[in-house]
């Protein structure tokens, strides 16, 4: 029996495009009609299927390519073993994201514009620029361009200096020792261990400068102590941060 790509499109809930895709990459071969029109077999039905199910299972294009070219037992249970290490690797990241989440949640749930005594976690921090004053004469953004997709989504954004010298504010990314795996390369990284601080949550300016209400909520005998801020999210024109101020 014959379908039509509308057949196609109904069975799957898939879009022309997606089908055309599939055409595109060799693994659908419909018949082309003398109307022009494309005519697909119940045997391009079952394999639509199996492509569609093996998407589901995070396969790419190549992969399953590769996959319907499997002509021995062993070696699709060589390609499962691999399919199985690379499930489990997966596993552990979306444990970490999920970690990651929560204490973003937690701090985002905690009140703002109040202090209170408290830790500051450990932290491996890479620094964009090494201070405002050279901002503009030197080499910067070396953390973003040694991070790859995994290492950018546990990342946060972080500033640091003291709130009196100005010149001593720099920026960078932030990951918590808590969440990074055992082969995380720290390379470049100042590792921040793990003491006690105040903190306080302020909703600041865009230009993550500090606002009237701001300075008026922080006590001047903290406007020269070192203190850590990492973004915790963002609104229109506001950014969400977390600060910790080392006493």
């Amino acid at each position: 029996m014959s379908y039509t790509a509308k057949d196609m499109l109904k069975f799957f809930d898939i879009t022309k495009e997606t089908l055309r895709f599939y055409e595109k990459e060799g693994l659908l071969h419909p018949t082309i009609g003398s109307n022009n029109y494309r005519y697909y077999s119940d045997w391009d039905v079952f394999q639509l299927a199996e492509y569609r199910r093996l998407r589901a299972l995070d396969y790419s294009i190549k992969d399953i390519k590769d996959t319907i070219e499997i002509d021995t037992k062993k070696n699709l249970l060589c390609t499962l073993k691999r399919k199985q290490q690379y499930y489990y690797a997966q596993k552990d990241f979306y444990n970490r994201l999920s970690q990651h989440c929560s204490m973003i949640v937690k701090y985002l749930s905690e009140p703002f514009n109040k202090f209170k005594k408290s830790r500051l976690p450990a932290i491996f921090y890479f620094p964009a620029f090494t201070s405002i004053k050279e901002f503009f004469n030197e080499p910067k953004y070396a953390n973003f361009a040694s991070m790859d997709n995994e290492t950018f989504s546990l990342c946060d954004f972080m500033f640091s200096g003291k709130i009196a010298e100005p010149e001593s504010l720099i920026g960078g990314t932030a990951f918590f020792e808590s969440l990074v795996s055992n082969g995380f390369n720290s390379s470049n990284m100042q590792f921040l261990p793990e003491q006690d601080a105040l903190t306080i949550n302020l909703e600041i300016c865009d230009d993550f400068s500090l606002t009237k209400d701001n300075l008026a909520i922080i006590p001047s005998v903290l406007f020269h102590d070192q203190f850590y801020a990492i973004q915790l999210g963002k609104t229109a024109n506001k950014r969400l941060v977390k600060f910790w101020f080392l006493v």
